[in-house]
Order: structure tokens, then sequence, then C-alpha cells
């Protein structure tokens, strides 16, 4: 001990043995601050977050403990960075679809929000090389009155160009509206599809479904009125809720003729 030379080994926990070259590597990468951005922006597009995201103090606050050469931003250099990710993931799907040697199916829906904004969607459904089916959404653009079908004809056809993939189509799944049917059949004329577009157009069994349960429900609907208004008349106040539930438990108790006990009805719960 007297001899020998003390060496410094404060730093040693630093330090990481690579599992491919063998050697001691540092813990801690050096620090790169436009993946520090790309990855900030995918976590605002992933979990739906707002772009003043990087903005708060806490989010500051953590970023600056866990590496000081953190430069923060604002939420402008935030929302340019979601549409450079948008566009260079728009480019990368383009030429997966322009390169894609067989037929893709499409889905496309429109509809109107309460602030009477128009939209339309446009999704490609495709086999990949190795027969997994892949699902993309092409566009989500805003679609102006009015919904008639020469304008989503013009719409759908537009959005079909600008993607590259108006000689790829193979069949278009939307609802049963009239504007739609009017809309593939001017689709039928512009496009180069199977067998003369017989098989060109789907309707959406969903949107079937949809029309029959509605149509059903309509005889029952004062039924369900007077149900809706029980249950708003029972949760309007403590008092009648709990009253509520007490006769409940004892119409349940009476009714099974005493084969539940009172004690395996305390989890019931009024829905």
């Amino acid at each position: 001990m007297e001899i020998c030379k003390r060496r410094n080994t404060r730093d040693i926990g630093q330090l990481l043995l690579e599992s491919r070259s063998g050697s001691l590597g540092s813990r801690r990468p050096e620090f790169d601050a436009d993946v520090f951005r790309q990855l900030l922006a995918l976590c605002v597009v992933k979990h739906d977050l707002p772009f003043q995201f990087a903005e708060y103090d806490g989010v500051k606050d953590m970023f600056a403990y866990l590496n000081s050469d953190v430069k923060l931003f604002s939420r402008k250099t935030t929302k340019n960075d979601v549409f450079k990710l948008y566009t260079r993931e728009k480019e990368k799907l383009t030429e997966t679809l322009q390169s894609f040697s067989g037929r893709i199916a499409f889905t496309s829906d429109c509809w109107i929000l309460l602030n009477i904004d128009g939209y339309i969607s446009l999704t490609a459904h495709y086999i990949d090389k190795n027969w997994s089916l892949q699902k993309r959404i092409l566009k989500f653009s805003s679609m102006p009155p009015p919904h008639s079908g020469a304008a989503l004809a013009e719409k759908i056809l537009m959005l079909f160009k600008d993607c590259g993939v108006d000689r790829k189509v193979m069949c278009l799944t939307s609802d049963n509206a009239t504007s739609n049917d009017t809309c593939v059949d001017m689709l039928k004329c512009q496009l180069k599809l199977l067998c003369s577009g017989s098989y060109f157009h789907v309707r959406c069994y969903a949107h079937i479904l949809n029309l029959i349960v509605k149509e059903g429900l309509r005889d029952v609907d004062k039924a369900m009125g007077k149900v809706r208004e029980c249950v708003k008349y029972c949760k309007g106040s403590q008092v009648r809720n709990k009253g509520f539930l007490i006769h409940v438990r004892f119409v349940i108790l009476f009714t099974v003729k005493g084969c539940i006990k009172m004690s395996q009805l305390d989890g019931i719960q009024l829905i």
C-alpha cells in the first residue's frame, strides 16, 4: 500500500462494459439536441399533448435536472418539429405505397362537427411483403360544403393523385349515403379498376347495423325515455339515491325468496 500509487475511482460508476467491443464506455451518452427535439415531437403526437408542453415549468425543471445541456424552446418550435415529423413520415409512406406492386383497398368517411366544420378521411389497407395486413391513414383534411357526390368524387380523386395511388385502387368502402353512390359512379369513370369496377364499391356493414339498431330503437324510445327520467330523478339527490338502493335490495331479497343474504347485496351499486 505504501509503494503502489492510489488510483482515483470516483467516476468508475459512470462507466459500463460495452457488449460489442468489450471496452468501458460512458453510462451517459453525448447529448444530441436534434434527437431530443425529435423525441419530444413524437411524444406530443403519440400522447396528444399540447404544443406548449415544452413550456411547462415542471417539464423544464425535469429536463434541466436530467441534462444541463438541454436547450429549452417554445411551443412554436415544437409545432414546427411536429410538422417536420409529419412531412417526413408522409414521404416514407408515399414511397412505400408507390413501390407497392399490388392493389390497395381504401375506406373513406365524411362528417360534420358541432362547429359546422366538415372533414374527410382516407385510409389505406394493404398486404405487405411479409403477408401482414397494414392500415395507414393517408389523409385527414377539411371538406367544406357542399358534401355532394360530385364534390366528394373530386376530393377523393385529388387525394388519390396526391399520394400517387390512383392506379392502384382496388375498392372503396363508404357508408350508405346517397351522395356516396353518386361519388362511386363518378370515380369509376376516372379510375382504372379491376373487372370494370364491379367490386369497387363496398358498403360499410357497421353503418348498416347502426341503421338497423336505430330503426329498432324507435319502437322502445318512449320506454327508454321513462327509464332515463327515473334514473335522473333517483340520482338527482343523495337521499333519493339511497332510498332507491334500499328498495332495490329488498325487492331482490324477496324475489329470490331468501336465497341471497343481505350481506351479499352490499356490493350492489346503481349504474
